[in-house]
């Protein structure tokens, strides 16, 4: 099949060479325009993973190109106005910018559909060499509204996309492309390698001999880099907090917004030096959520960076931080650092958890699995 994954590089490559501005070049009027068409249906095809309509756009863009290079103009108007439409009604379905629909009249924004091909163009480059697929909305929204067709194909109760999110474009994936946000893939890590742990827990429970003791060291290590991805969860929450006040400048006398050094900047540094300063008055459980998040964050730091020193605050080796943590432990330090990104996206009203309204509400403290997927679905 023309798209099967062991050739999609000869088939894009081909592409390469069909929305090169040498090839477009050679079109004339009309014929320029229903190319420009094609050429995008083809790559939305990709995007949106509809492989029919895909194998369907290489075939008319080979023709295409055969009948222009034989100069049989006559097909062009005959047989291409009708598809021209066509392609017009499949990319108008998918909320492209660059086609208007009134009266059932279509009209092409020659400027949209211009710029759409010239980022096929930068795609097809950055793909073959890079496989790159994440692209920022800024990029995208002149000539594709995905906030509407997320709107359209989905029950996402997202409120707005800004230009700074990124948009997961690979190829014969997904049916639409995939909206990333930092914080939901960390909240997705913390609720699967918790939903492992319990796994593990309860296979533990029927088991015997020297698989008892296998598993007994799995747990061991689930139970430690479950709390690693709790505090990430926390860390990626507060950093897109700050990413978003930075980039939209929020705060344009704070500090931390204004630094220009951004590697140096910590999660603790985010609460104390922007939240904390900004967001007054904060609720009074803010403070209890953070010194208790503190806590865990040095157990992270114990299991992330284990060294034969003291802690800090008594006569144990960093390394028992580590030890003996215990599945109850675990689920509580799970809750809390939920439950903090919460209090603290209440407290700035903010909608970066839309997401959560979705998604099942975890009560790590039952010591059950918790559902991964969209509950709405």
């Amino acid at each position: 099949m023309i798209y099967d994954r062991n050739n999609s590089l000869i088939v894009f490559e081909l592409l390469e060479d069909f929305v090169s501005t040498t090839e477009i070049r050679k079109f004339r009027g009309n014929a320029k325009k229903m190319y420009r068409l094609l050429l995008l249906k083809t790559f939305c095809s990709a995007w949106t993973n509809d492989r029919r309509e895909f194998q369907d756009g290489i075939s008319q863009l080979i023709l295409m190109l055969h009948y222009r290079d034989n100069n049989y103009t006559k097909f062009d108007e005959e047989d291409y106005n009708y598809k021209s439409n066509c392609w017009q009604d499949y990319l108008f379905e998918r909320s492209f910018n660059c086609i208007n629909k009134e009266s059932d009249q279509y009209e092409v924004v020659e400027a949209h559909l211009i710029t759409a091909i010239e980022f096929c163009r930068d795609f097809i480059t950055e793909y073959l060499a890079n496989k790159q697929t994440l692209y920022m909305y800024a990029q995208i929204e002149s000539f594709w509204n995905l906030e509407e067709l997320i709107k359209k194909n989905t029950t996402s109760t997202i409120r707005k996309i800004l230009p700074c999110h990124w948009f997961d474009l690979s190829i014969f994936q997904y049916h639409i492309p995939i909206l990333t946000f930092p914080d939901y893939l960390a909240y997705q890590d913390m609720i699967n390698l918790w939903n492992d742990l319990i796994k593990k827990n309860e296979a533990y429970l029927t088991s015997n001999g020297i698989e008892t003791r296998s598993i007994a060291h799995s747990i061991i290590s689930s139970e430690k880099y479950t709390i690693v991805a709790a505090v990430h969860f926390v860390e990626i929450y507060l950093f897109y907090f700050y990413y978003l006040c930075k980039l939209q400048n929020t705060f344009p006398n704070n500090e931390l917004t204004n630094r220009t050094n951004i590697r140096s900047i910590t999660d603790k540094s985010i609460v104390e030096k922007l939240l904390m300063k900004e967001y007054l008055p904060l609720p009074v459980n803010i403070k209890k959520f953070y010194d208790d998040y503190k806590e865990i964050l040095s157990i992270r730091d114990a299991i992330a960076h284990l060294s034969p020193f003291r802690d800090d605050h008594s006569n144990k080796s960093r390394i028992e931080l580590s030890f003996n943590i215990g599945l109850s432990n675990v689920g509580r330090y799970l809750q809390t650092c939920y439950d903090f990104v919460l209090e603290i996206e209440r407290s700035i009203n903010g909608d970066l958890l839309f997401w959560t309204d979705s998604m099942e509400q975890p009560n790590f403290l039952s010591n059950k699995q918790i559902n991964n997927l969209n509950i709405k679905v």
